[in-house]
């Protein structure tokens, strides 16, 4: 447990004869430890004032929270705008989550994206910018 996404890994195993004291060392192996997926889906439920983000989240097996980062530019940062954190269910299943913002200027054009946040190693998976405009 504990393990930084997307790093490899290296082990081998290791047998240490008592008798003689003697170690005899395996083949050592790798495997690289997941990396969470997040994609964001198209805004629904669109008013003049408000609309509904959605976005799924695999996690690949670690904790962690679903957020959107939301704005009226396409370079959105975690200093902006963001809707509150959704517990993500720890599996390997793309899990659906969706946020209402509201308090929209009407005719305008938003921009958001679904983040996962890992807190076991601090980092942060984000899901593709997409754009919806409200209506007027």
């Amino acid at each position: 447990g504990g393990l930084a996404s997307g790093t490899t890994y290296y082990y081998q195993v290791v047998f240490y004869d008592p008798n003689n004291g003697t170690y005899q060392y395996g083949t050592v192996r790798s495997f690289q430890a997941l990396e969470p997926v997040s994609l964001t889906k198209p805004a629904t439920s669109i008013t003049s004032s408000s609309a509904v983000l959605g976005g799924t989240v695999n996690p690949e097996g670690s904790s962690g929270d679903a957020f959107f980062l939301w704005g009226t530019t396409p370079t959105l940062s975690l200093s902006g705008n963001r809707t509150g954190y959704q517990s993500v269910v720890v599996n390997f299943t793309a899990q659906s989550f969706t946020a209402t913002i509201g308090g929209l200027a009407s005719g305008t054009t938003y921009y958001y994206q679904v983040v996962f946040y890992d807190p076991n190693n601090g980092t942060y998976q984000y899901g593709t910018v997409l754009g919806f405009t409200t209506l007027q």
